[in-house]
């Protein structure tokens, strides 16, 4: 999280997937992982523990191979990610948006088709 890399561990131990230092200046945050082992996954966005105001984060895509971009940004705070059983779509809390917001899953793994899938004024997703 704080070294912002997708660590893997398997019987030789800890291995590096993915150091996302360069996609990111903050911790790393919740994420989930579909069938195919492509991996999805938060960024804070700002120094959260720092006190330093809001910005908006981006959401990562691993493959496997340990390939990674950027595939959803202008998040508010990614927090807390499923993907619903057929695949299809991803959801995701927005902490400081008061919402879960949901994409399409296309068959490289991108997401698209971003909506409101559902709004908790009040709430704070996580």
């Amino acid at each position: 999280m704080l070294n912002r890399r997708l660590l893997r561990l398997d019987s030789d131990g800890l291995t590096v997937v993915a150091d996302l230092s360069k996609m990111t200046l903050y911790p790393c945050n919740d994420m989930v992982v579909d069938s195919q082992g492509r991996v999805y996954i938060g960024s804070f966005g700002f120094d959260f523990y720092g006190k330093k105001p809001f910005n908006p984060a981006d959401i990562i895509l691993i493959t496997p191979d340990g390939n990674s971009r950027i595939i959803a940004n202008q998040m508010a705070f990614p927090n807390g990610m499923v993907i619903t059983p057929n695949e299809r779509t991803l959801i995701v809390g927005e902490s400081f948006g008061a919402c879960l917001s949901a994409f399409d899953v296309g068959p490289d793994g991108s997401l698209t088709g971003r909506r409101v899938w559902a709004k908790l004024q009040g709430a704070i997703p996580d």
